[in-house]
């Protein structure tokens, strides 16, 4: 958890806020390109998981929830 949240905050970090900047961090924390239709899917994910949770760190917490899809694929392994 600890670690999925410091991965979170680094792509945050990394790119300005505004929502549109969240179309490129998401090729920031794949090790590859990502294939047609994944930005897509991951934002759709964040998207989601930020209305349903409704609070003030909302974009954090479902950005933190999608690093640790990540780190659970065998690819990011």
């Amino acid at each position: 958890m600890e670690r999925s949240k410091e991965f979170a905050k680094r792509l945050l970090d990394d790119r300005p806020y505004p929502t549109a900047a969240d179309r490129a961090r998401v090729p920031d924390g794949l090790t590859r390109r990502p294939e047609p239709g994944e930005v897509d899917s991951a934002l759709t994910y964040v998207a989601n998981l930020e209305k349903q949770l409704g609070k003030a760190d909302a974009h954090l917490t479902a950005w933190q929830s999608l690093c640790q899809v990540l780190i659970a694929t065998n690819e990011f392994l």
